[in-house]
């Protein structure tokens, strides 16, 4: 499987939010708490075989 390291990427992601304003304002907000909740998660890319065929 190959995984999107999304985790590498948390920090960045708080300070453009935070230095680059999204309309509406509560948008923001509710991407922000996201991401200072949770984190970035790493996630698969990886497509299944039986896809491919």
């Amino acid at each position: 499987n190959y995984f999107f390291k999304a985790s590498e990427f948390t920090e960045k992601l708080k300070k453009y939010f935070s230095k680059n304003p999204v309309i509406p304002a509560f948008r923001q907000n509710e991407i922000i708490s996201l991401i200072k909740k949770d984190g970035m998660k790493d996630f698969s890319i990886s497509r299944l075989k039986e896809k491919m065929e």
